[in-house]
């Protein structure tokens, strides 16, 4: 009994690995235009997702979302939605994904409003 107790706990552990979301780092000037990578450390056991960026519509004017190579690796959906201030990126496979690996999983294009000097 003590050993299926211990089976079921390691199997909710790996059940429950979470997975990090980060935002690659832009440094520009006023009007440029950037792409800034969605990055995600780890794909494995991923089944779906949906990341809600949050920006400043008085800083960033949105100029698109592209699927990233992570998304092209592991054939997922892909999909995003913008709305003012908000963009939300939805990738999902037809299975869990089995294989290792991380990167990025879209990229966000803006263009920095003129007059946003100093702003971030």
């Amino acid at each position: 009994m003590r050993t299926l107790a211990l089976f079921f706990a390691a199997l909710a552990a790996l059940t429950l690995r979470a997975h990090t979301v980060s935002l690659g780092n832009v440094v520009c000037n006023e009007g440029a235009k950037v792409a800034i990578p969605l990055l995600l450390d780890e794909a494995q056991g991923l089944a779906s997702v949906a990341i809600e960026v949050t920006y400043d519509p008085l800083v960033l004017v949105p100029a698109g979302v592209r699927q990233g190579t992570l998304a092209e690796r592991f054939d997922l959906a892909f999909s995003a939605l913008e709305a003012d201030g908000q963009t939300t990126v939805v990738c999902a496979a037809e299975n869990n994904i089995a294989e290792t690996g991380g990167g990025v999983l879209a990229v966000l294009d803006f263009t920095v409003r003129p007059g946003s000097e100093g702003l971030y």
